[in-house]
């Protein structure tokens, strides 16, 4: 499949998005967004991709919320990652599944992740990989 140079120049340009709103992220993740340090809980249901993980699938889930901009705030996190177990309780550390890269995509909101799901997936497309490349937690608007 060839990328056209308008189709390649929307996926750079929401990619770039995606990183100069990064910087919430260090706000809400890094101990801002809860002031009291405490750590979030998370309770989020789970579903398994047998294939491919992609921007795409996530992009659609979040526009399935219904979200308010300026009140909810979606992000996506590597479950993995030392940076995301940091910021939630211990028994909320997503499990491991063999064979599975799990990715969170939440919604933070007054202090809490109020909603969001569990994607564990066999694999992700290059999109999410690029992003993951960078950080680990990335807030989207």
């Amino acid at each position: 499949m060839r990328m056209t140079t308008s189709s390649m120049v929307h996926v750079l340009g929401w990619i770039a998005g995606l990183f100069i709103i990064g910087g919430l992220a260090y706000y809400f993740f890094r101990g801002g967004g809860n002031g009291d340090g405490e750590k979030v809980h998370l309770d989020l249901e789970s579903e398994d991709v047998e294939g491919e993980l992609s921007l795409k699938i996530i992009r659609d889930f979040f526009k399935s919320l219904n979200l308010k901009k300026g009140v909810h705030i979606p992000f996506i996190a590597k479950g993995n990652s030392a940076e995301f177990i940091t910021k939630i309780s211990e028994d909320s550390i997503p499990a491991e599944k063999e064979g599975y890269t799990c990715i969170i995509a939440g919604v933070y909101e007054d202090h809490i992740i109020s909603m969001g799901k569990i994607f564990y997936a066999k694999g992700i497309d290059s999109n999410l990989a690029q992003i993951f490349d960078k950080e680990s937690i990335v807030v989207l608007s």
